[in-house]
């Protein structure tokens, strides 16, 4: 939306809670992009036009979803890289099978 003197005004607040929703629901939080179906009907229910649903995507996919998905990642990241591995051989079937063979 353009207002006076050339600024931009945001989307209605009720339009972009429901592009965000969309956006963050289980169906579609790992992929989010709109099917060219799901797009008209997104649309239809918002009155916003494609090229205006299209840049919202693009900008909150980058500001709102990749810093939300990163931050989500990172947990399970550091609490499996702290993890400590160790598989003695006297815990092996195979080490204690050839233990007694090593002379």
């Amino acid at each position: 939306m353009v207002h006076r003197q050339g600024s931009t005004v945001g989307l209605p607040q009720d339009v972009a809670d429901y592009l965000k929703a969309w956006m963050m629901s289980p169906d579609h939080i790992s992929h989010p992009y709109p099917t060219e179906q799901e797009k008209e009907v997104i649309m239809a229910d918002t009155g916003i036009g494609l090229k205006q649903l299209t840049n919202w995507f693009v900008n909150n996919r980058r500001r709102y979803w990749k810093p939300h998905m990163k931050a989500n990642a990172e947990p399970m990241i550091s609490s499996t890289s702290s993890r400590q591995y160790s598989h003695p051989r006297s815990e092996s079937p195979v080490a204690s099978y050839f233990e007694g063979m090593i002379t």
